[in-house]
C-alpha cells in the first residue's frame, strides 16, 4: 500500500523529539545530584535507551501490540515480524515501531531519577530490562493494544498513563524499596540537605527532557496523526493548559508549605518513619 510522506516524516520527527527526553533526563538528574555521581547518572540514561530498544524489539512490541489474549496481553511475536497494527494507516509499521520504542525508553528513564545515587549499575540495568520486557508492554497493551482498558473506552492522554504513570509507579516502588540516600536524615528525623551540583544543567534538562520540545510537540501531534484525537485544538490546548497549570500549582504549593513550616515538618516525619 502507499503511505503518506508527510505523515511518515512527522512520526519519525516525533520519535526523534521524544528521544530528546533521554539527554534531557540525564542533564536533569546529573544537575540535581552530586558531581561524583554524574558519570553513573549519564551511563544509566544511556543504557536505558540501549537496553530498552533491544528488549522491546525482541519481545516487548509483540506483547504490547500482538493479537489480544483475554484483554491482558498480546501474543508473543519475537522481533516484531508478524504485527500489523498499522494496517490502513498512512505510515509504515517500522515508523510506528520506532515511535513506540522511544516511548518505552522514556518510561524506563523516569525510574532513573527516583533511584539516583543509591542503585548499583547492574541492578538498574536489570530493572530496565524488566520494565521494557514485561511491565510497559503489558500496561501498554491494556490501553493501546486492544486490551481490557481500551475496550472499556479508556483514552490515554498523550502517554500520561501508559508512559508517565507506568514509569512513575515503577519509580515510586523503587524509591520506597531503596529508601533515602545515606546521610539524608539524622537519628532525630532532621534533614540534611544534599544539593545538586549544577542548577543550570538541571534547568536545561527540564526544558529539553520534559518541556516544550518533547511534550508540547512530539506526543500530541504524533498521537493526533495516529487517530487518537479529534483535532489539534481539542488536543493541544488542554495539553498545554494542564502541563503549565500543574507546574504553577506545584510552585505555589511548595512556596506556601515552605513558608508555613509544613514542608520541613513533612521531611522530619519522613526521617522519623525511616529511622
Amino acid at each position: 500500500m502507499s503511505y503518506s510522506a508527510i505523515d511518515t516524516l512527522w512520526i519519525l520527527m516525533a520519535a526523534v523529539l521524544v528521544f530528546f527526553m533521554q539527554p534531557g533526563f540525564a542533564m536533569l538528574e546529573a544537575g540535581l545530584t552530586r558531581a561524583k555521581n554524574a558519570g553513573n547518572i549519564v551511563m544509566k540514561n544511556f543504557m536505558d535507551f540501549a537496553l530498552a530498544t533491544l528488549v522491546f524489539w525482541l519481545a516487548g512490541f509483540g506483547l504490547m501490540f500482538g493479537h489480544d489474549l483475554s484483554g491482558l496481553i498480546g501474543v508473543p511475536d519475537f522481533f516484531a515480524q508478524q504485527v500489523d497494527f498499522t494496517a490502513g494507516t498512512p505510515y509504515p509499521d517500522l515508523a510506528f515501531l520506532l515511535f513506540q520504542t522511544v516511548l518505552c525508553a522514556v518510561t524506563t528513564a523516569i525510574v532513573s531519577g527516583a533511584m539516583a545515587e543509591r542503585t548499583k549499575f547492574s541492578s538498574y540495568c536489570l530493572v530496565t530490562i524488566i520494565i521494557s520486557l514485561i511491565i510497559y508492554p503489558v500496561a501498554g497493551h491494556w490501553v493501546w493494544g486492544g486490551g481490557w482498558l481500551g475496550a472499556l473506552g479508556f483514552h490515554d492522554f498523550a502517554g500520561a498513563s501508559v508512559v508517565s504513570l507506568t514509569g512513575g509507579i515503577c519509580a515510586l516502588t523503587g524509591a520506597k524499596a531503596l529508601g533515602p540516600r545515606i546521610g539524608k536524615y539524622n537519628q532525630d528525623g532532621s534533614v540534611n540537605a544534599i544539593p545538586g551540583h549544577s542548577l543550570p544543567l538541571a534547568c536545561l534538562g527540564e526544558i529539553v527532557g520534559t518541556g516544550v520540545i518533547s511534550s508540547f510537540l512530539a506526543w500530541p501531534i504524533a498521537h493526533l496523526l495516529m487517530g487518537r484525537a479529534c483535532g489539534p485544538f481539542t488536543y493541544f490546548v488542554p495539553f498545554m493548559v494542564v502541563a503549565l497549570t500543574g507546574s504553577i500549582i506545584a510552585a505555589v504549593l511548595v512556596f506556601v508549605l515552605k513558608k508555613s513550616g509544613a514542608l520541613a515538618a513533612m521531611a522530619r516525619m519522613a526521617g522519623n518513619e525511616k529511622n
